[in-house]
């Protein structure tokens, strides 16, 4: 019996590492999955061996994930889980890291969270038993 058959879910950071394994899971399980990741080689070929549609949306933007969340409700009717697990490692001594760097780590490590769960939190109340999980691979 697949536990997820039919339900949609959103996987950020799904090129590799654990959001592969949870993009393959999930659709091992029967669930629609969008894959979202900046590295397009290898999230396009983690979606061909899972059955997964990529997205190369970039998770720090508040508007391209909102676009991604209307695009996703749009191509299947529905939103049942969003799994935050975007990450992005960059490591420099405080001296030599610009503000730059500083501001795409918040934006990607932290602020892509907020993004995802503000703009699914309307789809996912209409489902029974929705999801949103915040995971965070370690360096």
């Amino acid at each position: 019996m697949k536990r997820l058959k039919d339900k949609v879910a959103i996987v950020t950071g799904g090129a590799h590492g654990i959001g592969a394994a949870i993009v393959q899971r999930f659709c091992e399980e029967g669930a629609h999955v969008v894959l979202v990741d900046l590295n397009r080689a290898g999230g396009e070929d983690v979606a061909a061996r899972c059955g997964a549609t990529f997205s190369s949306t970039d998770v720090a933007d508040h508007v391209a994930v909102g676009a991604l969340i209307a695009k996703t409700v749009a191509d299947f009717g529905r939103l049942d889980c969003v799994v935050s697990n975007a990450c992005l490692h960059q490591y420099a001594h405080i001296e030599q890291t610009p503000p730059e760097m500083w501001e795409r780590v918040l934006s990607v490590n932290l602020s892509a969270s907020y993004h995802l769960a503000h703009h699914a939190a309307p789809h996912l109340r209409q489902q029974p038993g929705s999801s949103i999980i915040l995971k965070k691979e370690k360096p």
